[in-house]
């Protein structure tokens, strides 16, 4: 349709008769009042008295077999895929179910309701279309394009008043972004006509974890908490604990199956997660033609595991697919795509990030491997993830293997409830200081309060915050506290294999499986030839001059270097590219001093150091205050003590954090690196040893430590 023909009058919509109060949208709507279908599909050990109730149903049977409609409060469905959004949608009454994410709320409209065929409505500002990519497959995928829809609350005021002509319960889907916008739509059409609806939180616990880094979330959960309590529920299969002092008190639903239904899980523990992936993807690739998915919240990962396939004969002729947020689109080049609206994978190789670890549903059959890393955060997944993630599967798996690393993290703080809650006279301390900077005559200040605010609301790696803005104040944040005490108990489980395993044990049958890569005894007998590798290397990128385009040349050596890739060899290729753009650095002197480095003890550990060296010129100090305050630090011909430089490293780095707290992320990672391991700085520069009877200093001579500058006065390409 025309967007012309989208245009509704308000006034008529607000005089329609089955919208005034009194009406029956206004009220729960239901032949069978009473929640309980199917008496027979309970269990006689089911709870169905109190605050807190335990419903054990058939082994197998939906939750549409057994209930009219999910009760109000607190739902712990403990199983995956057993229909809580399907009842929500086909139950006689005005229904909002807020989705995670914009694909599962929009996908869930795609077809009428399971029973009653009732018209179902997105409420959403993106349009999806369907696309055939590989015609001879069959391959159905979905283009989502981001739209400004100024229209959709007019789609809905149409969709209302085609539920009244129809005589049948408003079905709306949104995500947490959308809730607010829908509520002002809903109630202008008639007072309090929100509060008509049944409002459903699906997958609460993904609300929970997004609350620390979307502060949306802490919005749509005030909404939840201001509806009538009768008209609102939550649920998960993977619940986490509330500390909310309004979800304390919601009446709880537990519902299990009398036979339980433990999923397989095959768990291979490794200290090199790329390798045991590619080893892993390319003996099952020669052993079965089913697709596979690979569940790695890592990006760097799957590009580096896809880069390795395409060079394997087992699977270079695969179709390869990463399924990941659009706004990492641009990250994954060609291999982007969506899940196909009909549930059906679209390559033969899937590797899906954390927008697709809940909520969707894979309606064919596949092998599934997880990855789960503890040293990295976007991989150190919870239990109930790995749950959620084998739970998308609704015709089964064929196998389910965890590839699992595990690092101990001595660095690690926790908090108590107590802790995270603090005290109320340190936030009005803090909120004092806020209110009093905002208010200066001193514009500097006025910036501080905004970026002290900006702090205690959003945190840092080392600092969770646990607060959010409310009205203009900043109050407590019960949703961000369940998250990072979640979070925790997840790193603790990390830090002893003992406690993930039993864990583990709790929602699988865990089977451990041997791993395909060389054990770590036979790697250390086998270590790379550094000096071997590492020249042969060089000398084929040494041909490649600035003149030519270099940064393509060089990506087609990284492209055609020969399996098994070792980090080291990555290394060289980074440096000289970096080497290349940077005209200041002669190339041939920088090959020289690489071709040395290969032979050192500790060969990867110097080329870090090389490339950080590049990295700071190339990256950090085209910001003009930086490169000023480095030469005010390391001011040339200036003397000091071994500690004293140590200290001036350190406040560097903590001043690079500072300067470069708005800047793009690859400054910013560059900048968190160094205020990780400030010895790194001494890397920038040339030092001497001066001796005196006395003392002994160390004396900055210059900025040229690897000896590979041109003529090129110090810093003049910097």
């Amino acid at each position: 349709m025309k967007k012309a023909e989208w245009h509704l009058d308000i006034e008529e919509i607000r005089k329609m008769k089955t919208i005034e109060p009194h009406s029956k949208l206004y009220v729960q709507l239901s032949k069978d009042n009473t929640l309980i279908k199917d008496h027979d599909l309970l269990s006689k050990d089911s709870i169905l008295t109190g605050d807190k109730r335990t419903y054990i149903i058939q082994a197998g049977k939906k939750l549409g077999d057994v209930f009219n409609y999910l009760p109000h409060g607190i739902i712990d469905k403990t199983e995956t895929g057993i229909g809580g959004t399907t009842l929500e949608l086909d139950a006689e009454r005005n229904s909002i179910v807020v989705q995670p994410y914009n694909y599962t709320a929009w996908s869930k409209t795609l077809h009428s309701s399971f029973s009653n065929n009732y018209k179902l409505f997105f409420y959403g500002r993106y349009t999806f279309k369907n696309k055939t990519v590989a015609k001879t497959k069959k391959i159905s995928t979905i283009n989502i394009v981001l739209t400004q829809d100024s229209s959709i609350n007019a789609k809905l005021l149409e969709y209302i008043k085609d539920c009244n002509t129809n005589h049948q319960p408003a079905k709306i889907t949104c995500v947490a972004d959308q809730l607010q916008a829908l509520k002002d739509c809903l109630n202008n059409i008639g007072d309090r006509f929100f509060d008509s609806f049944h409002l459903v939180l699906d997958e609460i616990d993904a609300l929970q974890e997004q609350s620390t880094f979307r502060e949306v979330m802490e919005d749509c959960y005030k909404i939840y908490k201001c509806h009538p309590e009768n008209k609102r529920t939550v649920i998960s299969a993977t619940l986490m604990n509330f500390h909310d002092k309004v979800m304390k008190v919601e009446p709880y639903s537990k519902i299990a199956y009398d036979v339980p239904q433990p999923k397989n899980l095959y768990l291979i523990t490794t200290t090199h997660v790329e390798e045991e992936l590619i080893r892993q993807l390319t003996t099952l690739s020669s052993n079965t033609k089913a697709k596979i998915v690979v569940a790695c919240n890592h990006l760097g990962y799957c590009m580096n595991v896809i880069t390795a396939l395409s060079k394997e004969p087992s699977t270079m002729s695969k179709v390869f697919k990463i399924l990941c947020s659009e706004a990492n689109k641009h990250k994954v080049k060609g291999y982007f795509d969506y899940m196909a609206s009909n549930g059906i994978l679209p390559g033969d190789i899937n590797f899906i990030t954390a927008a697709y670890f809940n909520g969707f549903d894979i309606n064919e059959k596949y092998h599934s491997i997880i990855v789960a890393e503890s040293a990295k955060p976007v991989l150190r997944l919870s239990p109930s993830v790995i749950y959620q993630i084998s739970g998308r599967g609704r015709q089964g798996l064929l196998t389910n293997r965890l590839i699992l690393k595990m690092v101990t993290d001595k660095k690690y703080t926790a908090y108590t409830l107590k802790d995270l809650v603090g005290l109320a006279d340190d936030r009005k301390a803090i909120i004092g200081l806020i209110d009093r900077l905002k208010k200066s005559t001193n514009k500097h200040s006025v910036k501080a309060a905004e970026a002290i605010k900006n702090l205690y609301i959003t945190g840092t790696q080392e600092y969770p915050s646990v607060c959010s803005e409310d009205e203009g104040n900043i109050v407590v944040s019960y949703l961000k506290i369940d998250s990072r005490l979640e979070q925790q108990k997840t790193h603790e489980q990390y830090q002893k294999f003992p406690l993930l395993k039993q864990a583990l044990d709790k929602r699988f049958l865990v089977n451990p499986m041997a791993r395909l890569h060389q054990k770590d005894d036979a790697k250390k007998t086998e270590k790379p030839d550094y000096v071997l590798l590492g020249t042969a290397l060089l000398t084929k990128l040494e041909k490649i001059k600035r003149t030519e385009d270099f940064a393509a040349s060089i990506k087609a050596i990284k492209k055609h270097l020969p399996h098994p890739i070792y980090p080291f060899q990555k290394m060289i290729i980074d440096v000289y590219l970096q080497a290349c753009i940077d005209v200041s650095i002669n190339l041939d002197k920088l090959v020289l001093h690489l071709k040395t480095l290969l032979g050192d003890r500790y060969p990867f550990q110097n080329l870090k150091l090389v490339k950080f060296y590049l990295d700071f010129f190339n990256v950090l100090a085209k910001k003009a205050t930086i490169l000023e305050e480095f030469h005010n630090y390391f001011t040339m011909e200036s003397q000091c003590t071994a500690e004293k430089l140590k200290e001036k490293c350190i406040k560097f780095a903590e001043l690079i954090q500072d300067l470069t707290e708005s800047s793009s992320l690859q400054v910013r990672d560059i900048a968190n690196e160094t205020h990780k391991r400030p010895a790194n700085i001494r890397a920038l520069l040339t030092i001497n040893e001066v001796k005196t009877n006395k003392t002994r200093n160390l004396k900055i001579v210059g900025y040229d430590p690897f000896g590979i500058k041109t003529a090129t006065p110090i810093g003049a390409s910097v």
